[in-house]
Parts: C-alpha cells; sequence; structure tokens
C-alpha cells in the first residue's frame, strides 16, 4: 500500500493540493497564494451545476517554485552579514 502511494506521487504529473501539502511540506494557502500570483500552475476541476471541485496543482511548477528559493535562484535571499554581539555582565 505505501509503495503504491509512492509511486503515485513520482509519475504524477498533476496532483491534488492536499497531496502536495504532504509531499512538500507546503501548506495549502501558500499554494494557492502561489496559484494567484502565477508563480504556479493550478487547475479547478469543477462539475457543471456543482458548487464545490477539486484543485490541482502541476508538479513540476511546484518543484520550481522550490527551486527559485533555493541559492542560485530568484528568489533566493543573502542573509545579511552579523555583527559581533558584545555581551555585557
Amino acid at each position: 500500500m505505501i509503495q503504491s502511494v509512492k509511486k503515485r506521487f513520482i509519475e504524477a504529473e498533476w496532483m491534488k493540493l492536499s497531496d502536495a501539502e504532504i509531499k512538500y511540506s507546503i501548506s495549502r494557502p501558500e499554494l494557492f497564494r502561489g496559484i494567484v500570483r502565477k508563480d504556479l500552475d493550478g487547475a479547478h476541476l469543477l462539475k457543471p451545476g456543482k458548487k464545490k471541485g477539486v484543485w490541482l496543482v502541476s508538479t513540476a511548477s511546484v518543484e520550481n517554485y522550490i527551486r527559485s528559493f533555493m541559492p542560485g535562484g530568484f528568489r533566493h535571499i543573502k542573509a545579511p552579514p552579523t555583527r559581533p554581539v558584545a555581551v555585557t555582565k
């Protein structure tokens, strides 16, 4: 059972937001913000006449989003140099 779940994650081009939350440890609101800002490719599947549907997110876009925060990515921010702090007794 666990093996089939892992295999599904590896082969999926699109996944539900709940699956992306688990696989990438990114909160659901952050995933929605990424979709709204066009940082992530998302799709809302809704059957005719229904009010609720399912949100899907592209696996490749989530992985590219994560890479953008790594060194060399355009969202990567270098930490400012730290100054020594004087300790008083």
